[in-house]
C-alpha cells in the first residue's frame, strides 16, 4: 500500500508542477505522517537537485540516494529497524578471472569465505590489465548490511555502475551475480584484498 501510495503521489506531481497531494487522515496522525514521510523522501531528493544544481541532478550516486532511503526508513519504522540495526550478513567475496570481458569465468563456494558483515559495506570491483602491477578500479558502491533484504535485488546501483565501467577505453564487463541473495546471505563478486 504504500508504494501504491508513493508512486499516486510522484504522478500526480508529475502531471503538472501546480499539483498539490492533500492527505486526509480521519483520527490520527500516525499512519497520515508516516504516508506523507514516504512520499517526501523522493520529493526531497527533487527539490535539493534542482535547488542545488544547474541541471537538477543533486544526488546522483546510486549509493547515496540509497542512503536516503535507508533514512526514511529508519523514520518510519523505528522499531523495526532497531532489530536489523545489530544484523549481520554473510558475504561471498570472489576473484573474477577470465581473458574474455563476453565469458565469465567464475567458481563460487559460499563456504569458502564465510565473512560476516555488518554497519556501513563498500563494494569494489577493479580489473587487472595483463602485465600491470596494479588493478584499474572500475566501480564500487556501498549499502549496510543491517538495511539488506531481498528487494535489493532491484535497488544496487550495478546497472548503471557497469555501464561507466564498460564505456572506458578497455572492453570491460563485470560479471555480478545477486541471484542467491538471502536474508543474512548476500552474495558479491569482488577482488579481495
Amino acid at each position: 500500500m504504500m508504494h501504491d501510495f508513493c508512486a499516486s503521489v510522484a504522478a500526480w506531481h508529475d502531471e503538472h508542477p501546480d499539483n498539490v497531494a492533500v492527505v486526509h487522515c480521519k483520527a490520527g496522525k500516525g499512519r497520515t505522517g508516516t504516508m506523507i514521510s514516504a512520499a517526501l523522501s523522493l520529493d526531497a531528493l527533487a527539490f535539493y537537485g534542482f535547488a542545488r544544481t544547474n541541471n537538477c541532478e543533486g544526488v546522483t550516486i546510486a549509493s547515496q540516494r540509497l542512503y536516503v532511503h535507508y533514512y526514511a526508513r529508519l523514520c518510519r519504522e523505528p522499531a523495526a529497524c532497531e532489530r536489523l540495526l545489530d544484523r549481520q550478513a554473510a558475504c561471498r567475496l570472489v576473484r573474477l578471472i577470465g581473458t574474455r570481458p563476453d565469458v565469465p569465468v567464475v567458481d563460487v563456494n559460499t563456504k569458502s569465505c564465510p565473512l560476516l558483515l555488518s554497519s556501513d559495506v563498500r563494494v569494489e570491483v577493479s580489473h587487472r590489465v595483463s602485465g600491470q602491477m596494479h588493478d584499474d578500479k572500475l566501480f564500487s558502491f556501498w549499502f549496510n548490511a543491517a538495511m539488506l533484504s531481498k528487494q535489493l535485488l532491484s535497488h544496487l546501483p550495478l546497472a548503471a555502475c557497469a555501464r561507466r565501467a564498460t564505456s572506458a577505453t578497455r572492453p570491460v564487463s563485470p560479471f555480478l551475480d545477486f541471484a542467491r541473495l538471502l536474508d543474512r546471505d548476500v552474495a558479491m563478486f569482488a577482488q579481495p584484498t
